[in-house]
């Protein structure tokens, strides 16, 4: 008796991988992938699996020469991104549609042949370390809580640390990576050779027709051009929280 195997191959769309906005690394355990009402199935190395979308289905079956139509990220797909848990803020992510199928452009961030990278923001409820320094803030306009608000700590060149405020308008900034101690310098220094502290900038930044849950990449974007803003100076030690009430106009 001869057993007969049926084999079913089939073309993914594209990959996603998860990554932690602090630590820039992947997010080992499982969270909530959704693209409209199916939820992404996760595979043995951490990727979530598109392997159907409205209107590029002649593309799950074409191997050796991949549909010319719609033209590479010609098609744009939201897709909604939960944490059961709460360790992260949920968030929205667009994905264009078709990935670059050529192996010569494999290495391309767009390329088919490489996950699309996805960015998780810490929810005020996330675990820290005790050497990071925290900036949690309470973040409201006409006496309401706005979710959406875009948090950045800027300074020496460099983003420390961003943030976005959840609907109950609290956000979480974690900034790793300040000294513990360094050269004093300026005025503020008083004489003191070394200093535990750092002066950098708080800025702030929102959409007014953003809605729950927002799309970060969306915010990062519109953020130096942003006519909502706000900044303000800010000093952090290593390894201490800050705690800022803000309303904004």
């Amino acid at each position: 008796m001869k057993a007969l195997l049926a084999q079913s191959d089939r073309r993914v769309l594209a990959s996603l991988l998860l990554e932690d906005l602090v630590s820039g690394l992947p997010v080992r355990r499982g969270l909530q992938v959704f693209l409209g009402e199916r939820t992404l199935p996760r595979n043995r190395r951490g990727f979530y699996i598109v392997e159907y979308v409205p209107g590029l289905e002649s593309h799950g079956w074409r191997f050796e020469m991949p549909p010319a139509l719609p033209p590479v990220g010609n098609l744009r797909v939201s897709l909604l991104i939960q944490d059961e848990l709460g360790h992260y803020l949920p968030r929205r992510y667009t994905l264009a549609l078709p990935r670059d199928p050529d192996p010569a452009h494999r290495l391309q961030s767009d390329s088919l042949f490489q996950p699309a990278r996805v960015r998780l923001y810490p929810a005020p409820s996330a675990p820290a370390r005790r050497s990071w320094s925290l900036v949690r803030i309470s973040v409201s306009r006409s006496g309401k809580p706005l979710a959406g608000v875009l948090f950045r700590v800027r300074g020496e060149g460099r983003v420390w640390g961003s943030g976005i405020s959840d609907l109950r308008g609290e956000a979480l900034l974690v900034v790793a990576g300040v000294p513990v101690t360094r050269f004093a310098s300026g005025a503020a220094a008083e004489g003191a050779v070394l200093t535990r502290e750092l002066q950098l900038v708080l800025e702030a930044s929102w959409l007014t027709d953003e809605t729950w849950p927002v799309d970060p990449d969306e915010l990062e974007r519109a953020h130096e051009g942003n006519g909502n803003k706000y900044t303000q100076p800010l000093t952090l030690v290593a390894g201490r929280s800050e705690w800022l009430r803000l309303e904004l106009n």
